[in-house]
């Protein structure tokens, strides 16, 4: 994405970005079963020709696992998920000075990729107060993942709605 933003002589954006999530998991003797929901936050490059770019991805992912260790409140498992996610990316001009150019005429688009996402990691969970009776049901946890998405699958880029096919080859991947 980068390369075809740098071609274009757009500016580019970040790698890194901070994310924010939602998730939860049930355990059923050593299954583990877990969706989570994530959007990273939008990160706006001012640039050069007097356009700005932004990048967003959101995604949601089906996890399955099997518990191989459990022990007080401590539980240790590998998952592999299945989902889906969206890259989108945003370019605008950047013309406007004051609140009243807000109805002037400004170039931009707005370019949407949708992946099919593999999910491949390690979990390993703490369980606060951990009561064997209620096996961790209604408890605050404590949780770290390690892993990497895949996105083995990506559609062709809509830009402005309307599909084209010779879009950046990116997609939702990394640790």
């Amino acid at each position: 994405l980068n390369q075809f933003l740098s071609t274009m002589k757009l500016p580019t954006v970040g790698k890194y970005y901070l994310s924010l999530g939602l998730g939860g998991h049930v355990i059923h003797n050593k299954m583990v079963a877990g969706l989570e929901l994530v959007r990273t936050v939008e990160k706006d490059s001012p640039g050069a020709m007097g356009f700005n770019t932004s990048v967003e991805a959101n995604y949601g992912i089906l996890n399955f696992g099997y518990l191989l260790h459990s022990q007080k409140g401590l539980m240790l498992y590998p998952y592999t998920g299945l989902g889906l996610g969206r890259l989108i990316l945003r370019v605008t001009e950047n013309n406007i000075h004051s609140f009243e150019d807000i109805t002037g005429y400004q170039k931009g688009s707005d370019s949407r990729s949708t992946n099919i996402l593999v999910d491949l990691g390690f979990a390993l969970d703490f369980f606060y107060k951990y009561n064997e009776k209620k096996k961790g049901q209604n408890n605050l946890m404590v949780g770290i993942r390690a892993g990497y998405i895949l996105s083995p699958i990506r559609r062709h880029w809509r830009v402005n709605h309307i599909q084209v096919y010779d879009g950046p080859d990116a997609g939702i991947t990394g640790p």
